[in-house]
């Protein structure tokens, strides 16, 4: 064989594994937690997945978006150079891995998802991957595996933890997104489900992180496609209707999950002064005006919280970039966002006359908005939420930017 068909025959065979990445990935989050920390665990497996799918793709794949891609590799070198200075390494260094490889996900599917037909493959995968997680969701609540938290014997998510119904969010949104670009009758009622089955989880689950994430995504979503758009609005009834059927089934769960919630300190309004994360928007500044200038510059524990902060991780995402890299971290990350959506903007408005591209555009932007709202809550050195966000993201806007440049 020669080496061109050679190099051709392992694009192709790795355009698998990229479909594969959302399956690896949510088999890894519903899984992990029955291990061990420290073990060969899925969540180890699914790390060395995505890092050798990522290192094929670079060495077979010229790099995308050169100046985007610039940013987001001063961004993580930076991160890098600060967990070598911290005491101790090897825990913000695995931090670091899973702050880095969801972001260079980006540039993995802009390479290698970057036509119409991989793009729909994409999305059945992960219809798949979110299916899978609906399964699990089922079986462990019949079987009562795992930790129902904030109330025991609720509501169990087996290996997964409730955190995972922020994931859900974004493949609601991609669910939708697959059901306006699809004609198969078969996979729009499949996806129907998938959003009715993931719809309720967040409910019952009590994350507000969930309830924000979803909502503000849906709202950018519906107003970039236009919210009379029938087809997704019919479909959308049906969905309701289902909710609706089921809701003797999660009743029970729902309203003693939210009676608790209502009245525990957590989740509770009026007490918000000693919620955790109303407080780290005092404490984290008043940190760094303790250490001086250059922590306000180039932070302290870089990715390593959990250790310093109060014997707890930081979980506002904006805060604890801002706590572990200072004001150049956060303005890198912030940079980096703002490329992205500067990008997509761009190519927006060369495309919008076309449904096709509108369509994935519209998600391309709920998809960020979803992750910005995401940090509100939640770590962004994590796989959950930001890996399928990345790697949607790139696949949509390698895939136009072909479209348009083949014209």
């Amino acid at each position: 064989m020669s080496s061109v068909k050679m190099n051709n025959s392992i694009k192709i065979h790795l355009s698998f594994f990229v479909f594969m990445l959302p399956v690896v990935h949510v088999m890894a989050n519903v899984t992990t937690n029955y291990f061990d920390p420290g073990t060969f665990n899925p969540g180890f497996i699914r790390t060395i997945y995505i890092t050798v799918v990522i290192l094929l793709a670079f060495y077979k794949f010229n790099i995308p978006e050169k100046s985007l891609f610039l940013i987001a590799i001063v961004f993580l070198t930076y991160n890098l150079v600060l967990v070598f200075l911290n005491e101790e390494f090897l825990t913000p260094l695995i931090n670091f891995f899973r702050l880095s490889l969801p972001i260079l996900l980006f540039f993995v599917g802009y390479s290698v998802i970057n036509n119409q037909e991989r793009l729909d493959k994409l999305f059945k995968y992960y219809l798949l991957a979110l299916a899978l997680f609906l399964v699990n969701i089922v079986i462990v609540n019949i079987m009562g595996i795992g930790e129902s938290q904030y109330v025991d014997d609720t509501f169990y998510m087996g290996g997964a933890r409730v955190g995972s119904a922020n994931e859900l969010s974004v493949f609601i949104l991609i669910a939708l997104t697959f059901i306006l670009i699809n004609d198969q009758k078969r996979w729009n009622w499949f996806s129907i489900l998938l959003i009715a089955g993931s719809t309720i989880i967040i409910l019952v689950s009590m994350r507000r992180g969930a309830y924000l994430t979803l909502a503000g995504g849906m709202i950018i979503f519906t107003y970039l496609i236009g919210f009379t758009s029938k087809k997704i609005l019919r479909y959308l009834v049906f969905a309701g209707i289902i909710l609706v059927a089921l809701y003797p089934i999660y009743s029970t769960p729902l309203i003693e999950r939210y009676e608790h919630r209502k009245i525990t300190r957590e989740g509770s309004l009026a007490n918000i002064e000693i919620e955790g994360r109303f407080q780290e928007m005092e404490d984290v500044p008043v940190s760094l005006t303790a250490g001086g200038v250059s922590k306000w510059l180039t932070g302290t524990h870089n990715l390593n919280s959990e250790k310093y902060w109060k014997g707890r991780e930081i979980h506002v995402g904006y805060l604890a970039i801002l706590h572990g890299s200072g004001l150049i971290g956060l303005g890198l990350f912030l940079l980096l966002i703002y490329t992205l959506f500067n990008k997509g903007w761009r190519v927006y408005k060369r495309t919008k006359n076309s449904k096709y591209h509108k369509i994935h555009l519209a998600l391309y932007f709920s998809l960020i908005i979803s992750l910005l709202l995401y940090l509100v809550t939640s770590r962004m050195h994590g796989f959950n939420l930001v890996a399928p966000v990345f790697l949607m993201m790139g696949s949509i806007m390698g895939t136009i930017t072909k479209n348009i440049n083949s014209r």
